[in-house]
């Protein structure tokens, strides 16, 4: 069972605030729109357990830019993290990231 899968085990969208909830999606790597309502990143988070039990290939990137503005990922310029391979990507072909 994965981090993310045990803190919201048994848990719904009430039970976190939407800076939690924001907070838990960069964390780990999922993608939200400012826009998106609370109940739709907490269902995001929950659909990335089924990514991660498929062993989704992480990808290590350095930042070239800021990523927290467009991407809202709490990152800062020169810094290398592993990431999901289709967020990599996204990042990569934006100009954002490069592969580490």
């Amino acid at each position: 069972m994965s981090n993310l899968e045990n803190l919201l085990k048994d848990k719904t969208v009430e039970d976190f605030t939407r800076e939690q909830l924001e907070q838990m999606a960069n964390d780990h790597g999922v993608s939200f729109k400012e826009t998106n309502k609370d109940e739709t990143i907490f269902k995001k988070l929950v659909a990335s357990f089924s990514e991660e039990n498929n062993d989704v290939e992480l990808v290590k990137v350095k930042f070239l830019l800021s990523p927290s503005g467009k991407f809202l990922l709490p990152y800062s310029v020169g810094e290398e993290v592993e990431l999901p391979e289709p967020l990599a990507t996204e990042l990569i072909e934006a100009k954002y990231a490069e592969k580490v």
